[in-house]
């Protein structure tokens, strides 16, 4: 996934938009491997779609990522 394409994933994630990252799912973008890193920050890679979902605060979206894969 590119730039564009990640940063579209990560923002559906951090907002807790679950039809967004359904339908993303279902085109196939693998939510198992860290974000790419978008931001000149060190510690952002370390941060997981699924512990983005968690910090969200919506369930449904990091159910589904873990059921793809996602890791905490």
């Amino acid at each position: 996934m590119d730039k564009f394409g990640a940063d579209i994933a990560q923002s559906a994630v951090a907002n807790g938009r679950h039809e967004v990252v359904d339908l993303l799912i279902k085109q196939g973008v693998d939510f198992a491997q860290p974000p790419v890193k978008v931001l000149d920050d060190p510690d952002y890679r370390k941060t997981t779609y699924s512990l983005q979902a968690a910090i969200s605060g919506d369930v449904k979206t990091l159910s589904n990522l873990l059921k793809v894969g996602g890791s905490l």
